[in-house]
């Protein structure tokens, strides 16, 4: 029976040792496998078919709001899809971090944070508790800022030819938007916020990361919230790190555990958007990683401590 640690162990009487960095590196690895050919199918499946149809439906039989929709809608999948290659990507990268020499002192939390970020962002656009029509203010709001973000980039860099692509790009956006009849207002900074789609609100225009992890994480952030701890790993704050977990085999594990959770909480959200049933793959991926946070909980990597 696997117990579920909710949260991961702290580093009190648990030794850093060679034993526990490969053992976890190689459970990453085995969860990854099970990952790949769920993300090889594509985000495709009964959700994609549902969001197209209740798009058709808002509609109306107008064919420009139809067809800005299911364009914004378009950009939502292609960057969900992203954000999962993304998680991936960045745990393969966490795998590889944990057994190479010199040992890892904060790097291996850098990865881990960014794959939950990308967790977090999936969630934001693909997870279909959320109405379809605030998903796509949400990615809506996403691009505004992003092209608002390109501009002030290519202003700053005062090029002729970075300011003109980002000029194009904003108004190929805005004529999307309004096609799809999302409307949006700016605050006094400028900034776009309060994007809207049928009566469907996102306050703020970008995801708001540490809420997105949150979120995306569930009730096991109310017990264990560690994003400040990835981000204290990430920014080189030593001071952001609860307890002591800040470095050693408390980071580890906390890595660990987030990487169980984005692969798990992934897993869960892409299989109903797709209407595919991952229930195997998930529990495969709980199985191997909680195993390795009981193994450490238990003494079993001690052997060998490093000095």
């Amino acid at each position: 029976m696997v117990f579920e640690l909710e949260p991961p162990p702290r580093a009190t009487d648990i030794a850093l040792t060679p034993e526990l960095l490969t053992a976890a590196a190689k459970a990453v690895r085995i969860c990854l496998g099970h990952v790949g050919p769920v993300l090889a199918r594509g985000l495709a499946g009964a959700g994609l078919d549902a969001d197209r149809l209740a798009i058709k439906a808002s509609a109306n039989n107008r064919s420009k709001i139809k067809r800005g929709r299911l364009c914004l809608h378009e950009l939502a999948v292609d960057a969900a899809e992203l954000a999962a290659a993304s998680a991936v990507d960045h745990l393969y990268a966490f795998a590889a971090d944990l057994t190479r020499e010199p040992l890892p002192v904060l790097s291996h939390l850098t990865p881990v944070r960014a794959a939950l970020e990308a967790g977090g962002l999936f969630g934001h656009l693909a997870d279909r508790t959320d109405d379809v029509s605030l998903r796509l203010a949400r990615i809506a709001g996403m691009w505004l800022v992003d092209c608002d973000s390109a501009r002030k980039l290519a202003t700053s860099h005062n090029s002729t030819t970075m300011i003109a692509d980002a000029q194009a790009t904003e108004s190929s956006l805005h004529r999307m938007l309004d096609d799809a009849g999302v409307t949006w207002r700016r605050n006094g900074q400028g900034k776009p916020i309060n994007v809207a789609l049928d009566g469907q609100v996102v306050p703020r225009a970008d995801i708001g990361v540490a809420a997105g992890t949150r979120k995306f994480l569930g009730p096991a952030a109310g017990a264990f919230d560690p994003y400040n701890s990835l981000s204290g790993g990430a920014h080189t704050r030593p001071w952001m790190h609860g307890g002591n977990r800040g470095t050693g085999a408390g980071s580890v594990l906390t890595a660990v555990w987030v990487a169980r959770e984005v692969l798990a909480r992934f897993l869960v959200l892409w299989g109903t958007y797709a209407g595919q049933d991952v229930g195997t793959e998930s529990a495969k991926v709980r199985q191997a990683l909680t195993g390795v946070l009981n193994r450490a909980a238990a003494g079993d990597f001690a052997s060998s401590a490093r000095a």
